[in-house]
């Protein structure tokens, strides 16, 4: 699997965690939020903050990640002819 496709991968994995994670908390009262299925389980508030904290250590990574690999599919992506703002530019000299 390609850079990119990796990349795409972890945003639709991260996307539907999101919509999961939603699902999950829609039918949940105010007191489920705290409560633990078994003394050592964390509750569905700790899960969550966890995977907050997660996705906040790593998303500025992913985004460095991408960065240089959606400039280089810009380029590759651009026509081989400059635009016109930059024919004039080559003119000039």
């Amino acid at each position: 699997m390609s850079p990119p496709e990796q990349l795409a991968r972890i945003q639709v994995e991260l996307e539907e965690a999101h919509r999961r994670a939603h699902e999950i908390v829609a039918p949940l009262k105010n007191e489920g939020w705290g409560a633990r299925a078994a003394p050592d389980q964390w509750s569905v508030a700790e899960c969550l903050i966890h995977l907050n904290m997660t996705s906040r250590a790593f998303l500025p990574l992913i985004k460095d990640a991408i960065g240089p690999l959606s400039l280089s599919s810009r380029l590759a992506a651009s026509p081989k002819t400059p635009s016109f703002p930059s024919s004039m530019l080559f003119r000039a000299r």
